[in-house]
């Protein structure tokens, strides 16, 4: 049960966190519309670096697929987009079970992904790092225009109501 909950992390995530965002739309937004670009940025950098997979991979699910780029294993993708959906949502000041519940879910990934050999620990930690940087970037930038929207604004009231 534990590996198919590390196997299936990434969207398990993504739900946590469009419940949690639900009723912050501008946020849930710009995370929907990232977790998108997180997984192009991924394809491409297994394209850049294409670095094989693991020989010895243990089977697990017959949906899985490593044809094209994904026959390639730097960096992990799982690792990449549970970690990109767990900094976003700690950045998002969810409740301590959304966390928690978040950060149990990714060591569930990377422990199934490490498990049937189908990343290296280098990989699953560069797909790691990747993914906590992107989302604190995205967050980082996401929280200073909407406060610089805000306060723009609030200065253009406060100017033309005098």
């Amino acid at each position: 049960m534990f590996d198919s909950i590390g196997y299936a992390g990434p969207i398990l995530i993504l739900l946590i966190n469009i419940h949690t965002f639900l009723y912050r739309k501008q946020y849930l937004y710009v995370y929907l519309i990232s977790i998108v670009f997180n997984s192009f940025l991924n394809s491409s950098l297994k394209y850049i670096c294409r670095i094989p997979r693991q020989s010895d991979q243990i089977p697990f699910s017959k949906y899985e697929n490593f044809d094209g780029v994904n026959a390639y294993g730097m960096p992990s993708g799982h690792a990449q987009s549970v970690f990109f959906s767990t900094m976003f949502l700690y950045l998002g000041q969810a409740d301590s079970y959304s966390r928690i519940l978040a950060a149990f879910i990714c060591c569930l990934t990377l422990i199934q992904r490490y498990k049937y050999r189908r990343h290296t620990a280098y990989e699953l930690v560069i797909g790691s790092f990747i993914g906590m940087c992107l989302a604190y970037a995205i967050f980082n930038t996401t929280s200073h225009c909407l406060k610089t929207r805000v306060h723009n604004t609030v200065s253009n009231e406060c100017v033309n109501a005098s």
